[in-house]
């Protein structure tokens, strides 16, 4: 039962992750740099280290993310009025739109994937997601700055 729950989980990953792929084609952003600007959309005034947590990334690599879409012009730094060592992230105006695209994308395939479950089929799998994603995050929880 569990290689057919971690095979599904892969399967199902890979496929819907092309086919955002396919679909976006034409952003002109890497793949691996939409999930920082996405929640920077999502999440205006978001701090770094922030970032990292929600996507439980190194800093390191975070702050090389954010370096990229700095300089692309696909995000701004704003210095906190509070603290001087922090920096507040927001989208730009050149991203706006790009996000939006973005999430309508996923949002897209969701609903495709789950359109052969009943409404109440669709509710059940969506508490099952919450809670196995609840307790996801709490597996190995250590330090990974």
């Amino acid at each position: 039962m569990y290689k057919e729950i971690g095979e599904s989980f892969g399967s199902i990953s890979r496929r819907t992750d092309s086919i955002f792929r396919k679909r976006c084609k034409d952003s002109f952003i890497s793949k691996g740099l939409i999930s920082y600007l996405i929640i920077i959309y999502e999440n205006p005034g978001i701090i770094a280290d922030e970032v990292s947590n929600i996507l439980r990334i190194h800093k390191g690599a975070t702050a090389r993310a954010l370096a990229k879409l700095e300089s692309k012009n696909y995000i701004i730094r704003i210095k906190d009025s509070l603290d001087k060592r922090k920096y507040k992230l927001f989208a730009t105006e050149k991203s706006n739109d790009l996000c939006e695209e973005l999430v309508n994308v996923y949002y897209e395939i969701a609903r495709e994937s789950i359109s052969i479950l009943e409404v109440e089929e669709q509710e059940i799998l969506l508490n099952i997601l919450k809670k196995i994603r609840i307790h996801v995050k709490n597996i190995d929880s250590g330090d990974f700055e």
